[in-house]
């Protein structure tokens, strides 16, 4: 909790557009101490999709409560107002939005759903640093893992809010539910950043914003170059959109990645197993068919900034390469 880590809270807070920052050791604990900090009556459930990492889900349990999932909608990567009324129950007392592969979604028509019915409305950026999500909830989680668009050196995240109050309770729920030494208010746990990451990442901003223009640039090559491929379905150019993942949709998903695997270009499934079903972590679940259905197709190709011109050109050819009406038939 060194001096480095109210200089980045006030940095960060800027560059996201919240009045208030509050550090965490990692994304995952943003995530916890949210939870933590909402005080909802245990067993309270709060709505949240199966197509996304399970820290999502398992922050909710750890807390004391219980994830409810969510469909997505029709090819989309995120659930709709429809299906979070659809997944609604008496007990229902908070949405958590996960706004996935740095694509922001507007979530007017949520919050007012929320405020009518008296829950709370959270937002997972985990992977949206750079775009225009996390304002619209009562508070939003980063995580600064080096595979973000902004990352440390190692585990490191953020809770942005424009809450005065629930700002100083996160705070105290960060230093193990104490605001004044061995003055214990409520529980909480150990999660502070190491002031060496603050460091390091309030350096790092100061390039962020060039990083994720060639982000972007990429995606627009891509969006160029690969549309109207039959059998490809290419993600939504919406604006605001950071880029942290671009990625297709397929219906020979595990072909195109095995051609991709051949020619040495880099390519990740987000994500392959939708959490519902994990059973034996989140118990049973009603039927999750668009989720079950993207997790069968989704696939991520290269979009970081240090991306060659030349790589770009390549990783285009074999993908359409593979969709020639031949080419792909020895993978199947």
């Amino acid at each position: 909790m060194g001096p480095d880590i109210a200089a980045f809270e006030d940095i960060f807070s800027g560059k996201v557009g919240a009045n208030y920052c509050v550090s965490s050791s990692s994304g995952t604990d943003a995530l916890l101490s949210i939870f933590m900090a909402l005080d909802l009556e245990p067993g309270s459930e709060i709505l949240v999709p199966s197509f996304t990492f399970i820290a999502s889900a398992s922050s909710i349990i750890r807390a004391g409560l219980k994830p409810i999932f969510v469909d997505l909608a029709p090819d989309s990567f995120h659930p709709s107002c429809d299906t979070i009324k659809g997944a609604w129950t008496k007990r229902t007392k908070g949405v958590l939005f996960a706004h996935l592969f740095g694509e922001p979604e507007d979530l007017s028509e949520i919050k007012e759903l929320c405020d009518e019915r008296g829950a709370v409305l959270v937002e997972d950026c985990a992977q949206s640093y750079g775009s225009t999500a996390g304002r619209t909830g009562l508070a939003s989680a980063y995580s600064f893992f080096p595979a973000k668009n902004l990352g440390c050196l190692g585990d490191g995240g953020a809770v942005t809010t424009d809450d005065l109050g629930f700002a100083k309770k996160l705070k105290t729920v960060r230093t193990h539910g104490s605001s004044v030494k061995y003055n214990y208010e409520l529980l909480g746990g150990n999660f502070r950043m190491d002031t060496i990451q603050a460091a390091f990442l309030s350096v790092l901003l100061e390039h962020a914003d060039l990083w994720i223009e060639r982000r972007r640039e990429n995606a627009a090559y891509y969006n160029d170059c690969l549309k109207g491929i039959e059998g490809l379905a290419l993600p939504k150019d919406c604006e605001g959109h950071a880029w942290n993942q671009y990625t297709v949709r397929a219906s020979q998903r595990d072909a195109l990645k095995n051609h991709l695997d051949d020619n040495n270009i880099g390519n990740a499934i987000y994500y392959p197993i939708p959490l519902h079903n994990s059973s034996n972590i989140f118990g049973n679940c009603n039927s999750l068919p668009e989720t079950d259905k993207r997790c069968k197709e989704v696939l991520s190709i290269p979009v970081y900034p240090g991306l060659k011109k030349i790589e770009r050109e390549f990783i285009v050819d074999k993908i359409k390469e593979f969709f020639d009406d031949t080419s792909y038939c020895k993978y199947l």
